[in-house]
């Protein structure tokens, strides 16, 4: 008898495996309870909203990656306005974009928040896309308060799928850009496939182009005649030390000097004194800085020959741009979800470990150099 009990002796096994603890049974019973919307409700088709609502309340590199579903929005869907629910990390970027009806923000003191709550609730949107794809539960609480009666996707968790209409099941070993286009084919009917993946794309005004194209032009910095090195990143641990950045821009400096280059440092405002600091123990005419707004800085990218960035906003940002970049990933990092799209680049990673020690500044010089071979400079 002992053989016909060990089956289900392993099957309790499984279960308790398996079985979530019982706070989160109980938050989950209450989220369902609370929160649930009604299942079943048809997709919407693409002519049908008015009012679309993107909630992309986190990083740069997010908003940058999530452009290519901004640009078929407003192609497929161009009688809709389309918000965004961004932060003070990422709302610049939009904040000039023709294609954005209005640029909301998700931070600052709780009146602020439920202002903009109840500014929300007021569009009354038709679609509601949450877009952030990690810890989706205080997310999709927040899209459903924001959409009282329209349809609201978002990525699906068994824990609190039914916060949605709508779920999207992503591809994990796809790009990031993949997945986030992917909330597409979750939220409308088509009659056909759905539209392919355009490329990144952002807006900068006339204005801000000439003033930032000014500033080049006054430090002798010509089109794509320097090299540009972005020194920060959203994690300190992504960003390669004072020494490491003394030794990489000797060896630029080399480089720059047979392909008549310049090297320009760029970053975070809190990245200037660090960068001024550089300049001054490397003593050399060719090194710049150029240090503003976003979308300035967005300009100077633009322009440059070359960017070497970290895993980083700015890594998205030159792909939306054009330009070649050369991009440093810690150990634990995925340039297969987080790695530039559309342009050249060489990619370097650290061998281990959860920061920059063990990049090797030699591979990132031939990265460098292999990369401005390729794009026509030898």
């Amino acid at each position: 008898m002992a053989g016909l009990e060990e089956p289900e002796t392993e099957h309790v096994r499984k279960v308790a495996r398996t079985k979530k603890p019982l706070p989160k049974r109980i938050a989950g019973k209450l989220l369902r309870l609370l929160a649930s919307r009604p299942q079943g409700r048809p997709k919407l088709k693409p002519g049908d909203p008015g009012r679309i609502l993107l909630i992309r309340y986190d990083r740069l590199g997010d908003m940058i990656i999530t452009t290519p579903l901004i640009e078929i929005l407003h192609n497929i869907a161009p009688q809709a306005e389309i918000d965004v629910l961004a932060s003070w990390r990422n709302a610049s970027l939009i904040e000039h974009d023709p294609r954005i009806h209005q640029v909301l923000r998700w931070d600052g003191s709780p009146f602020k928040r439920i202002r903009t709550l109840l500014d929300c609730r007021k569009r009354r949107y038709d679609l509601t896309l949450q877009l952030i794809l990690w810890r989706t539960t205080l997310p999709g609480l927040l899209a459903g308060r924001l959409t009282p009666h329209g349809r609201v996707v978002s990525r699906d968790d068994p824990n609190n799928r039914d916060l949605f209409d709508h779920t999207y099941k992503v591809n994990s070993t796809t790009h990031y850009a993949e997945q986030v286009y992917g909330f597409l084919g979750a939220a409308f009917d088509f009659d056909d496939e759905v539209p392919s993946m355009p490329a990144y794309s952002i807006h900068t005004p006339e204005k801000i182009q000439k003033r930032a194209s000014k500033r080049l032009i006054d430090a002798g910095l010509s089109p794509e005649g320097y090299i540009m090195i972005n020194l920060s990143a959203g994690e300190k641990r992504r960003e390669l030390t004072n020494e490491q950045n003394i030794v990489l821009v000797q060896e630029l400096l080399k480089i720059a000097e047979e392909r008549s280059l310049k090297i320009v440092f760029t970053g975070g405002p809190n990245e200037y004194a660090r960068a001024e600091s550089l300049v001054k123990r490397l003593h050399s005419e060719r090194l710049h800085l150029f240090f503003s707004s976003l979308p300035e800085v967005a300009v100077a990218i633009s322009k440059a020959r070359l960017v070497i960035t970290p895993d980083t906003g700015t890594n998205h940002l030159a792909s939306a741009l054009g330009r070649p970049t050369v991009v440093f990933f810690l150990g634990d990092g995925r340039p297969v979800g987080w790695g530039p799209r559309g342009v050249p680049h060489r990619i370097v990673q650290a061998s281990f470990g959860n920061d920059t020690s063990s990049i090797e500044i030699e591979e990132l010089i031939n990265a460098t150099k292999a990369l401005l071979e390729e794009v026509g400079i030898s």
